[in-house]
């Protein structure tokens, strides 16, 4: 599973094969082991490590740019050396297009006999393939994956044959300790080392976060010892999947689709705790932030998986993939959503007066109790029930304090199960109750700008946590790449590629933009539901004839074409103008938010 990608990873795997005989154990280049056998001396690397890791630039310069000062006045070996660290940095990653990859290793080489050409095959298939998707943050941190890659190149080359022999071959949690024992941000190059050297027991995972999910929803399969890290812990579900999933384990890994809907939950990597932890020990929690930031969606992925590795861990790996059917049926019938709107109160949701069938006025069941009583009429067929999850959908356009009434307490994890009292009788007499079960699960969601209801009961807060929702470059790649296909305008998304990341690090400083605007403020940032409509506007801008790769946004002058001014036109502006009404600086920070959303490609926020 580990190794699984969707490209030809093989050129890779040998590329880093020479890095890890050659270079590590060895001191030769693996690019030019001829003509630079000393390149990876240590005196080499402890060069390049006291240029970049002590001698770190500040300012908004691009990493290139900083690069480029850094290395400049170095051997031509150093630079050698510099170039082949950025190799290893570029073979994981689909976010960073052939040619950019090509042409700043050669920038960075910059001796014309070493620099790359047509002869370096192994090189140009590598390039042209990748093992995973990193993330936004590879591109945008690339100063801080590079300084961790050094700083363990020059860790290791201090150390002796024997003991690098003894950490590069068949000693995957020795490496790990050695991996993880520095003092520079691991972040996501950790992950990557890790695995483009171990690529058998590592995932093909760059993000702390996704694996931290994915042990999350997984965990009952792997019984761990207490002294084992993540990795161990993984490796050890991972085992357990490939013997138990009918089928075999081939051309699929925690990506693939059937095991992707289990665990993910959302694509923000900042997320410190997993929402599938917080939701199973809180048993309710609140996505909030700006509107178009896809709670909604997030809370939906987040009862599905909640759902799907209750299944995994109630029913077992082969009846869960057995019963396939039988769980996109659980699924759909086991969540539950609910617009909330002023009109929705305690009458709706707990139980209220209603007109009865005979004309006489009598109390009936509101949507919480008919949830409770559906679940307790449910059939198991001789398998564990599984949870139900309640979606309140923008929790604050209502009092939700008088419309949970006597939920209010029972919802708290430690009072389910509870019988409750309430005021309301049926026809005979008898009061109703609400007893809350263990396994019914809330989600809320919540616009921050919506002052609807201007603040929320402080007890009330207190019995869900609240994790933040906002602008997700990730979501963003994933609703363009969706868009680009189902649309088809006539340039393919790679090769618009270019010109779509520099446009998502334009949309991050418009965001910052906003956050700082006294008037306004972070939760008013545009979240990237906004920016859906991208594909068909290319579609319109070029109907009927082909752009030039890498102009679709922008002319080659720096011109931004009718796409761009359309997004702004028809979606942006609408929105700002409605949040900067009555402010006196209305049209000046319009004009100053168009042209940072407009900046031609020249600063590189994508990389």
């Amino acid at each position: 599973m580990a190794r699984y990608s969707e490209q030809d990873r093989s050129a890779i795997d040998r590329l880093v094969d020479q890095w890890r005989q050659q270079s590590l154990l060895g001191d030769a280049s693996f690019l030019r082991p001829e003509e630079a056998p000393e390149t990876w001396s240590y005196e080499n690397v402890d060069d390049l490590y006291q240029r970049f890791v002590g001698n770190p630039i500040e300012g908004s310069e691009s990493f290139s740019a900083k690069w480029q000062d850094q290395i400049g006045g170095a051997s031509a070996e150093v630079r050698l050396l510099a170039a082949e660290c950025l190799t290893i940095y570029y073979l994981f990653t689909s976010t960073v297009g052939y040619q950019l990859k090509v042409d700043m290793i050669n920038r960075t080489i910059d001796t014309e006999a070493w620099l790359i050409g047509e002869a370096d095959t192994e090189l140009h298939q590598a390039f042209d393939n990748w093992i995973a998707n990193p993330g936004m943050r590879y591109n945008t941190r690339q100063d801080r994956q590079m300084a961790y890659l050094i700083d363990f190149c020059w860790r290791l080359k201090s150390l002796g044959l024997s003991e690098r022999r003894e950490l590069l071959y068949d000693n995957p949690w020795g490496f790990m300790a050695f991996a993880d024992d520095t003092d520079e941000h691991p972040d996501a190059m950790r992950h990557v080392v890790c695995h483009l050297l171990y690529p058998d027991y590592f995932e093909r995972i760059s993000s702390q976060n996704h694996k931290e999910q994915i042990y999350s929803a997984f965990s009952v399969l792997y019984e761990a010892a207490g002294h084992e890290e993540l990795d161990q812990r993984l490796y050890g579900i991972r085992n357990v999947l490939k013997d138990k999933i009918p089928g075999g384990e081939e051309n699929r890994d925690f990506y693939s689709a059937e095991l992707d809907q289990i665990w993910r939950t959302t694509t923000n990597d900042e997320t410190e705790v997993s929402p599938l932890s917080a939701l199973r020990r809180k048993k309710q929690i609140v996505f909030h932030g700006p509107p178009g930031t896809g709670k909604t969606y997030t809370a939906t992925k987040l009862a599905e998986a909640l759902i799907r590795s209750s299944a995994i861990q109630e029913w077992g790996v082969k009846t869960y993939f057995t019963q396939r059917h039988l769980m996109n049926e659980v699924v759909d019938s086991h969540v539950t959503r609910l617009q909330l709107h002023p009109g929705i109160g305690y009458s709706e949701f707990i139980a209220g007066l209603q007109l009865g069938d005979d004309g006489r006025t009598e109390f009936k069941e509101g949507i919480l109790l008919e949830l409770v009583r559906t679940m307790q009429e449910e059939v198991s067929d001789d398998l564990a029930q599984l949870p139900h999850v309640l979606i309140l959908d923008e929790i604050n356009r209502t009092d939700l304090s008088a419309m949970l009434g006597e939920a209010f307490s029972a919802i708290e994890a430690d009072k389910r199960g509870v019988a409750v009292t309430l005021p309301a009788t049926d026809m005979t007499g008898e009061n109703f109750t609400l007893v809350v079960p263990d396994n019914l699960y809330i989600i809320g969601t919540m616009n921050e700008i919506d002052h609807s209801v201007e603040s929320l009961d402080f007890a009330l807060r207190r019995r869900f946590l609240w994790f933040d929702a906002s602008f997700d470059p990730d979501g963003l790649r994933s609703i363009w790449q969706y868009e680009w296909e189902r649309v088809r305008p006539r340039i393919s998304y790679e090769d618009s590629e270019d010109q779509l990341e520099h446009l998502i690090g334009n949309i991050q400083s418009l965001n910052d933009e906003i956050a700082a605007t006294p008037d306004l403020g972070s939760a008013y940032e545009i979240g990237h539901a906004f920016f859906n409509e991208l594909a068909f506007l290319v579609d319109e801008t070029f109907h009927g004839r082909r752009p030039v790769k890498g102009t679709i946004l922008w002319t080659p002058s720096g011109k931004p074409r009718a796409a761009l001014t359309s997004l702004w036109n028809f979606s942006i502006r609408p929105l700002l103008e409605q949040y900067l009404a009555g402010s006196d600086e209305q049209q000046s920070s319009l004009a100053t938010f168009r042209d940072t959303l407009m900046e031609p490609p020249g600063a590189d926020h994508a990389r």
